[in-house]
C-alpha cells in the first residue's frame, strides 16, 4: 500500500448525499452509527442487535431520485450508515473475505429508476473489527482534535497499523471515527465505475518510530 484514503459521501454528482430514504425494521440499529458503535463489544454486535438485524423484513424505501438517475452502489452519509449493492459487497469480500458483516435489506423506490421500483437487496454494512488508532497526529494537519475535511490538508497514517488492510475505521478520538480504505480498494472501486463513495482525501503513510 502506497497511500490510504478517507472515504466520504459523493458530493460532486449527488449520487449519495442527495438521496433521502426511509428504513423499516431494524431502524434503531441502522440510523444511528454512534449508537451502533457504542453497542459493539470487543468488535461484536450485542445479541439484541444481532437478533433484530437477522430478522427478515428489513427494508429501505428510496424517497428522492438520485441525480445520476439510478441507485448508486453505496447509499449512506459520510460516517454511515452504509448500504452496499451486491457489486459493492462483492468487492469488499474479494479483498477481505469473511472480515465484514452484511445484513440484507430489500430496497424499493417511490419513483421508477431505470424502469423499476423494486431494486432487490442492498446490504447494511458493518466493519466488524474494532477501530484502528492509526493517525499520526503530529504529522497531520488536524482541525483541532479532528481529521480535516479539506482534502488539501495532510493526513498521515502509520504504515504498520494498516498493513494488509483494505477497509477500516480510524479512531481519532472519542467522538470521531471515519472509514478509510487502501489504494487498491480505491482503484478497483473507481475502475468498476461504482458510485456513492468518494476517495478524494489521500493520506500519506509514515513509519511509526519506536523509542
Amino acid at each position: 500500500m502506497k497511500h490510504a484514503y478517507v472515504i466520504s459521501k459523493s458530493v460532486n454528482d449527488g449520487s449519495s448525499c442527495a438521496i433521502d430514504y426511509e428504513i423499516s425494521g431494524a431502524t434503531d440499529y441502522v440510523e444511528d452509527s454512534w449508537a451502533y458503535l457504542a453497542r459493539q463489544r470487543g468488535g461484536r454486535l450485542a445479541d439484541e442487535a444481532l437478533k433484530v438485524l437477522e430478522t427478515p423484513g428489513n427494508t429501505i424505501v428510496i424517497k428522492t431520485k438520485p441525480k445520476i438517475g439510478r441507485l448508486p452502489e453505496v447509499i449512506g452519509d459520510s460516517i454511515g450508515p452504509y448500504f452496499l449493492s451486491p457489486a459493492a459487497r462483492a468487492l469488499v469480500e474479494e479483498l477481505e473475505p469473511g472480515l465484514h458483516r452484511f445484513d440484507p435489506f430489500e430496497t424499493t423506490s417511490v419513483m421508477e429508476l431505470e424502469g423499476r421500483t423494486d431494486h432487490g437487496g442492498y446490504y447494511r454494512y458493518f466493519r466488524m473489527p474494532t477501530a484502528v488508532e492509526c493517525v499520526a497526529v503530529e504529522e497531520s494537519e488536524m482541525d483541532g482534535r479532528y481529521l480535516p475535511d479539506n482534502a488539501e490538508r495532510r493526513i498521515a497514517i502509520y504504515r504498520q497499523d494498516v498493513a494488509g488492510k483494505h477497509l477500516w475505521y480510524v479512531h481519532v478520538n472519542d467522538r470521531q471515527r471515519r472509514l478509510m480504505c487502501s489504494d487498491t480498494f480505491a482503484r478497483l472501486y473507481k475502475e468498476r465505475k461504482m458510485r456513492g463513495w468518494e476517495m478524494r482525501h489521500r493520506c500519506d503513510l509514515v513509519d511509526r518510530v519506536v523509542h
